[in-house]
């Protein structure tokens, strides 16, 4: 009886030991099943955690960009508008300046071609004195050669007397090479009054077309565009 006492005790203490490793397996795995459902839990919260937060700076940053882009939308337009009214005050004092300017501008090309036309006409009248003052002065030594050879000649054409009052009163005849020295000086210097004549005729008609254009040109003639 006290060995089969025995071999129950024995037989009780294996069935406990295996019900209690059986418990023991059993709660590890549950504990194991608990860490896996916690890790799962904390991944799940922090992905929404991560998502929470990247949204909430998206947030953050839109209304953020909401309250400085309201001053910068201000601030932008009142700049486009007082840039746009600088130009157009800018504009209207180029345009009412402008027929001030114009008026100038054409006032000082008028003047400048008037002292232009008065130069050319002065110079055109000096040389037009000068040029009559070397005809009269031409024509004077002409006549005076003329006169010359006139009384040259009724003296030349007077019958001699022979004797020293006859010599002492009459002038020698003048020889033929200095007849034909005069005559061609003569001529020589009517071609060259004829020439300066026409050349002065020239001029003249040319500062008078000039006038004519510029008379008829108006504005677009006096800024050189006629």
């Amino acid at each position: 009886s006290r060995a089969r006492f025995r071999a129950l005790v024995a037989l009780q203490a294996c069935v406990r030991g295996l019900a209690a490793r059986r418990a023991v397996a059993t709660s590890q795995r549950l504990r194991a099943a608990e860490v896996v459902v916690a890790g799962l839990r904390m991944l799940a919260a922090r992905r929404r955690l991560r998502k929470v937060l990247i949204v909430a700076s998206a947030v953050q940053s839109w209304v953020r960009m909401r309250q400085c882009r309201e001053p910068f939308v201000r601030a932008k337009k009142a700049t486009l508008c007082l840039q746009a009214w600088w130009r157009v005050w800018k504009h209207r004092q180029r345009v009412r300046r402008l027929p001030l300017l114009v008026l100038q501008l054409q006032t000082w090309w008028r003047g400048l071609r008037g002292r232009r036309v008065a130069r050319s006409r002065r110079l055109a009248l000096l040389r037009l004195r000068r040029a009559l003052r070397l005809l009269l002065r031409a024509r004077r030594r002409r006549l005076a050669r003329l006169h010359w050879r006139a009384e040259v000649l009724e003296a030349y054409r007077r019958p001699h007397r022979v004797g020293a009052s006859a010599g002492a009163g009459s002038m020698p005849a003048p020889s033929e090479e200095l007849l034909l020295q005069d005559y061609h000086f003569l001529e020589e210097e009517y071609e060259w009054r004829v020439a300066q004549v026409q050349r002065l005729r020239t001029q003249v008609e040319t500062m008078r077309a000039q006038v004519q254009r510029a008379n008829d040109g108006g504005l677009l003639y006096n800024l050189g565009l006629a």
